[in-house]
C-alpha cells in the first residue's frame, strides 16, 4: 500500500498501491467493497474529493487518472507532468486539484480538462 485517505465523513477509506489497483474500504468492518483496475504500474498516491463521490490517482507514469467511487469507472485520464505524478491534493470546491511530480513542478487543474 502507497496510499490511504478516508472519505471527509469517514464513511469509507481508498488505498492505493504498487500493483496498479485502488481500493475501497468500508472502515467499520475493514471489508473492502470494490476493487478497481487504476493502472499498470505504481501509483503513489490517491486523493478523494471533498464530497466523496471523486478519487484520482497519481502515478508512475506520469498521469492523473480521476474515478468515480461509487461505480469505480475512469472519468477522464489528465496528463501534463512529463515524469512521474506523486502528489495530489484537491481544494475544498470540489473542482480545483493540485498535482506535484518528479519533474519538480506544480500543476493546477481548473476542473477535469485544464492544468496551468
Amino acid at each position: 500500500m502507497t496510499s490511504l485517505v478516508a472519505t471527509a465523513g469517514g464513511t469509507r477509506v481508498v488505498s492505493a498501491g504498487h500493483d496498479g489497483s485502488i481500493r475501497v474500504w468500508d472502515p467499520a468492518t475493514g471489508e473492502c467493497l470494490r476493487t478497481i483496475a487504476g493502472r499498470s504500474g505504481w501509483i503513489h498516491e490517491v486523493a478523494v474529493s471533498p464530497d466523496g463521490r471523486y478519487g484520482v490517482a497519481a502515478g508512475r507514469d506520469a498521469s492523473l487518472r480521476r474515478f468515480d467511487l461509487a461505480t469505480g469507472v475512469a472519468v477522464d485520464v489528465l496528463t501534463g507532468h512529463t515524469v512521474g505524478a506523486d502528489a495530489i491534493a484537491f481544494f475544498p470546491d470540489g473542482r480545483t486539484l493540485l498535482s506535484g511530480g518528479w519533474d519538480k513542478r506544480i500543476l493546477v487543474w481548473d476542473g477535469p480538462e485544464e492544468a496551468r
